[in-house]
């Protein structure tokens, strides 16, 4: 007969788990035969330098990621994410001869597209102090003036000293006698003795 191979009674430990860090045992049963081990109790809860990823970031394509020490889960890192915007946002950005117009981007695969064609509602860059002065009338010796309040231009009406256009002539009555009158300067000149 040969001798048993443990001592009834008797147990013996192994090492298991997911980092070694865990243990099971088994006993010797009354013949002296040793019997299985038994489930292995295991303070781990993860493999060590095993890492675990998490979608992250403004449209979750970033990643931030966690490793394993100690048989424990580090919290997760920073979120690496290349994006800079949220699909399908919107942002706003004044433009224009007066900053008051609008241009638009969108947020496409997180990134900011091209602005859009400036909507200005203005015409003229505003200044209340700025004047411009054009000729007019009917010699071109008068004087009308543009400034842009509002961004809008406002026309003057034209001051004109001239009466008549220069190298005309008109019939004019000099005391029941019709005679030819003509401009000269802008000015009616009548003919002698009327």
């Amino acid at each position: 007969m040969a001798p048993p191979a443990c001592e009834p009674g008797s147990r013996q430990r192994t090492e298991c788990g997911l980092n070694g860090n865990g243990e099971r045992f088994r006993t010797c049963s009354p013949q002296g035969m040793w019997g299985p081990y038994g489930e292995c109790v295991d303070p781990d809860v993860c493999q060590d330098t095993a890492r675990r990823d998490t979608f992250c970031g403004l449209n979750r394509r970033g990643v931030s990621t966690s490793t394993c020490v100690a048989g424990r889960w580090s919290d997760f890192g920073p979120c690496l994410d290349a994006d800079v915007c949220v699909d399908g946002g919107q942002e706003l950005e004044a433009c224009g001869l007066n900053l008051r117009g609008t241009a638009v981007r969108t947020c496409v695969q997180g990134q900011w597209g091209a602005l859009s064609v400036c909507t200005d509602p203005d015409v003229c860059r505003f200044d209340d102090t700025r004047e411009i002065a054009n000729s007019c009338g009917l010699n071109g010796r008068g004087t009308t003036r543009e400034s842009c309040p509002g961004g809008r231009w406002v026309v003057d009406a034209c001051v004109d000293p001239d009466v008549c256009q220069d190298g005309t002539s008109m019939m004019v009555d000099c005391g029941g006698v019709v005679s030819t009158a003509s401009c000269v300067n802008g000015m009616v000149v009548l003919p002698p003795g009327c």
